[in-house]
Order: C-alpha cells, then sequence, then structure tokens
C-alpha cells in the first residue's frame, strides 16, 4: 500500500486557504449543496 500525502507537510498554505474557505461558506446562508459545488470548482 503506498503513502499517503500530507498536504498539510506539501503545501500548508493552500490548505490555510481551503479551510478558511470551509469556515466561512459554512457560517453563511449558502446551502449545503452549493457549497460542495464551491469546493469542487475550485
Amino acid at each position: 500500500m503506498s503513502q499517503r500525502i500530507s498536504y498539510y507537510d506539501v503545501a500548508p498554505d493552500g490548505m490555510k486557504i481551503m479551510m478558511d474557505m470551509e469556515m466561512y461558506t459554512k457560517k453563511s446562508t449558502i446551502n449545503r449543496t452549493t457549497r460542495e459545488l464551491i469546493k469542487l470548482s475550485n
């Protein structure tokens, strides 16, 4: 079995941006389906 990549180690700035976006959209009035589509489009 191959090892998994630690995205936090490889691209910490990118992961911070992704987590910040996730927290922002969860606090907004955007419904869950739309939030998932936003994640897929990035």
